[in-house]
């Protein structure tokens, strides 16, 4: 027994310590019910068309690279045909799905449904959340034109008149536009985040932030997707601080939509979850605090049994 063991070690580069006793001075014990065996991840990666190929790349490195675990790449444009039941986690990078129609969004909603975790980055995030397949909710961006965010959708409905009733026939306008002079072009480029770098609290007991000893975590930000805090107190993940700005420009208005929103968040739906990230947490390999948790989200996220606070059981019943 003594010469597999040390032959196991060796292979994997685990350590083994022997215990004389299974009870635990803090914590579970071993042989607890709450000692899970974490099961083999299959994942796999959405590529191809619409997709931000670097983003792709980045996160191929960190699983399949650095990790040792292959990523499966699904072409977007055979989604459809995929055979999702061989996976238990999907990744979604930044980009656009406009591509998947309704049957392929309804196929993935169902696979998350039915136990599925799926791990979307910056605006796949944004995506999932518009076609319903997690009930969690955006901000609205500090300049419009960004994201047509579910709040901003909703204001919009709102305030848009009644339809004409059919025996009328308004005579034909011209839409009024908002003008842009040509000057302003160059302050269009002080709207973006370019890339900056932003403080955030991190719930170090939650397993998507296993190994992080840490409650504070600097997170690099490269794009504009803003996600409200849960109101499930246990699925924030990572949430900015009130003065979350470390280094690097940013407009006064993003700041102040940075401020206090998610940077992570986990959503249960049906038997599985989403992992939403507000930001890339791979960005160029420099980041190993945030890659720690897309890491974690691809490994442990099948496993994570999210309690239902109390705030989310009231959502549930509106």
């Amino acid at each position: 027994m003594f010469q597999v063991v040390s032959r196991v070690s060796r292979q994997h580069h685990v350590t083994f310590t022997g215990v004389g006793t299974g009870f635990s001075l803090g914590g579970i014990d071993l042989g607890s019910n709450n000692v899970r065996t974490v099961p083999e991840t299959k994942a796999a990666l959405l590529v191809g068309t619409g997709t931000n190929a670097s983003e792709v790349g980045e996160a191929w490195f960190v699983a399949s690279q650095q990790l040792g675990l292959p990523l499966s790449r699904l072409e977007v444009s055979n989604f459809g045909r995929a055979p999702l039941g061989r996976y238990n986690s999907i990744v979604l990078v930044g980009g656009s799905y406009t591509a998947l129609d309704k049957p392929a969004v309804d196929k993935l909603r169902r696979w998350v449904q039915e136990g599925g975790t799926l791990v979307t980055l910056k605006n796949a995030s944004e995506w999932a959340i518009k076609q319903g397949i997690v009930k969690e909710k955006l901000l609205i961006p500090a300049h419009g034109g960004w994201a047509d965010t579910t709040a901003l959708a909703e204001a919009m409905a709102e305030a848009r008149p009644p339809a004409p009733r059919a025996t009328q026939r308004p005579k034909p306008e011209l839409p009024f536009t908002r003008r842009t002079d040509f000057v302003t072009q160059d302050q269009e480029g002080t709207r973006a985040i370019a890339g900056s770098i932003y403080r955030a609290d991190v719930d170090v007991t939650n397993p998507i932030a296993f190994g992080l000893t840490s409650r504070q975590l600097y997170v690099f930000r490269n794009g504009t997707t803003f996600l409200r805090p849960s109101r499930n107190p246990y699925a924030t993940v990572a949430q900015y601080t009130p003065t979350p700005l470390v280094s690097g420009y940013v407009s006064r208005n993003n700041l102040r939509q940075i401020r206090n929103s998610a940077a992570v968040v986990v959503s249960k739906v049906g038997t599985g979850r989403v992992v939403l990230f507000a930001d890339d947490p791979n960005f160029r390999h420099y980041w190993h605090g945030t890659s720690r948790l897309f890491v974690n989200a691809l490994l442990l996220g099948p496993l994570l049994n999210l309690p239902e606070g109390p705030a989310a059981i009231a959502a549930e019943e509106e």
